[in-house]
């Protein structure tokens, strides 16, 4: 059966369609099915294939456009030899169209490379093709997933536990067979904590990718990352074309460092 997920790792009530926080997931995002190709098992995800219950008023769609961008984008990542989810397929539609916002110019100033801020997300609205892109990963696991479930748990609900727990297990033998060991004695606790250690060094390698290869993700949250440290949502994204001066590197809740490229 085809299922779309809550992802909230962050609880917000305001802009929930049920009121209780947990309203936002996959909101034009549905998972189809899972195949085993060459001993490796992946899991089928359609994008902008329409509704979803948290879609949060939106049609759930996407357009041609963008799903171009997320396409070409993914596989261009993973050919860079960064961790990424992988484009299967796409289809546009001769028929549907949907309104999404646009610039009315859409170049920024090539001196500074920005846009008008009074811009920002766009001044006009254009009729675009509607289209669907088919992604694949191992899972679509994500950090916010975890979020979720812990937040049920620590508020003393049994099942929220116990589904952690689930969700845990999934994610070890999904994402980090190595540190499930295959050892049957292995205590879950150990399991969980090479768990973390391993996804840790992905982590840094992705975000060190991120840098190599000039890649900006503008809304990488707990809600789009997936657990097994791969680039996933090309949504609001870009390439730095020139770069010069020094980087800086933040840490929710620590001071930013500060590098110069080489």
């Amino acid at each position: 059966t085809p299922y779309a997920l809550s992802i909230y790792g962050q609880e917000m009530v305001q802009n929930c369609p049920f009121g209780t926080g947990n309203g936002y997931g996959d909101g034009r995002a549905i998972s189809l099915a899972e195949v085993v190709v060459a001993g490796s098992r992946w899991e089928l995800q359609l994008k902008g294939s329409g509704t979803t219950p948290f879609c949060r008023g939106a049609d759930g769609r996407a357009v041609l456009r963008s799903s171009v961008r997320e396409f070409l984008a993914s596989e261009a990542m993973h050919h860079l030899g960064v961790r990424t989810t992988r484009a299967l397929s796409l289809v546009g539609s001769r028929t549907e169209r949907t309104s999404r916002p646009w610039y009315s110019d859409p170049d920024p100033d090539l001196e500074t490379g920005e846009k008008d801020v009074e811009k920002h997300g766009g001044d006009i609205r254009l009729e675009e093709p509607c289209a669907m892109t088919t992604r694949v990963a191992p899972s679509f696991l994500r950090v916010g997933h975890f979020e979720l479930f812990a937040r049920r748990a620590r508020q003393g609900d049994a099942k929220g536990l116990e589904e952690l727990e689930m969700l845990a297990r999934h994610a070890l033998e999904r994402e980090y067979p190595q540190a499930a060991g295959g050892d049957l004695g292995k205590p879950f606790r150990r399991q969980i904590l090479d768990m973390v250690e391993e996804a840790a060094g992905r982590f840094a390698a992705l975000a060190a990718d991120w840098l190599r290869g000039g890649y900006t993700q503008s809304n990488f949250n707990s809600d789009n990352c997936l657990v097994g440290g791969s680039t996933v949502d090309y949504g609001p994204f870009g390439f730095i074309e020139r770069r010069s001066g020094t980087i800086r590197v933040g840490v929710c809740g620590s001071a930013p460092a500060t590098t110069t490229p080489s």
